[in-house]
């Protein structure tokens, strides 16, 4: 004889509790992760600037400038990633001391933000300067 307090299986109620603590969970994790893709991506782009800023500099020790980009024949290839584009800033084209290497943000990454600070554009110039200052910590 079965004992009647003996059951197979979970109540409705019990499924319902497990269903609203995944909720809860999904609703906390899906920020988190999407904050952290962003953040990754700012790393990329600002890995890929520091490249372009490099290869700006030994152009200049071989060239009597800096480089343009690649459209030219005194060009250096822009960087490419699928959450930024590239460009140089002004002066446009570089002089024989100065260029400012522009990483701008699309699609998500265009709403970035890092301690209030917005990190859709990041910039870096001859001299290291890097802005805004917030999106390079």
């Amino acid at each position: 004889m079965k004992n009647r307090f003996f059951r197979n299986g979970f109540t409705m109620t019990e499924l319902l509790v497990i269903m609203a603590i995944m909720v809860i969970l999904v609703t906390i994790a899906i920020p988190s992760y999407q904050t952290y893709v962003l953040k990754a991506n700012r790393g990329e782009a600002q890995q890929l600037l520091m490249h372009w800023a490099n290869l700006q500099e030994i152009w200049r020790s071989n060239n009597a400038t800096f480089a343009d980009d690649v459209a030219s024949p005194n060009g250096i290839p822009l960087p490419t990633h699928e959450d930024f584009t590239f460009s140089l800033g002004t002066p446009n084209p570089p002089t024989a001391t100065a260029y400012i290497l522009v990483a701008t943000g699309i699609d998500d990454q265009a709403d970035d933000h890092q301690y209030g600070t917005s990190c859709t554009t990041m910039t870096l110039d001859q001299i290291g300067a890097k802005t805004p200052t917030d999106c390079w910590k």
